[in-house]
């Protein structure tokens, strides 16, 4: 609740929050259920996950919300800002490790996360994930 949480509640600091800090509220967000806010992040020109349904993309999520998972770190490798104002965006490149709840697999991946700015209007202006591509899948067969 003191970092990714207050983000998740407040909608000025998600305002004022880096792409960073929306990369781990949203990673924070797949652990804890926050749907809202995983909707809420998601810049409205988003191809692959922006749906105007939004009956229909809250049950997607909740499908979809690593249930067998324990979301044990995600790790900012690297941060990028480009262009200015508006035109702004920003890419993050992070690694996302967990767990598998029945067979205690280790699981990671890599994700190279593309945020554009929502718009003075749109949430305050907060950074919004525009695309990510996955660079790299590992699982491991070790078990905890």
């Amino acid at each position: 609740m003191k970092c990714c949480g207050v983000i998740h509640k407040n909608e000025e600091k998600f305002g004022v929050a880096t792409a960073e800090e929306i990369v781990r509220a949203r990673y924070s967000a797949y652990a804890k259920r926050e749907v809202d806010f995983i909707i809420a992040s998601t810049h409205p020109l988003n191809e692959g996950n922006f749906m105007a349904d939004i009956e229909h993309w809250r049950e997607k999520i909740r499908t979809n919300c690593y249930d067998n998972f324990e979301l044990n770190q995600c790790e900012i490798l690297n941060e990028n800002y480009e262009g200015e104002g508006l035109d702004e965006t920003a890419e993050v490149k992070f690694k996302a490790s967990m767990v598998q709840v029945d067979s205690r697999e280790k699981v990671s991946f890599i994700e190279t996360s593309i945020f554009k700015r929502g718009g003075k209007h749109i949430r305050r202006g907060a950074w919004l994930y525009l695309s990510g591509v996955i660079e790299r899948l590992h699982e491991a067969r070790q078990v905890l």
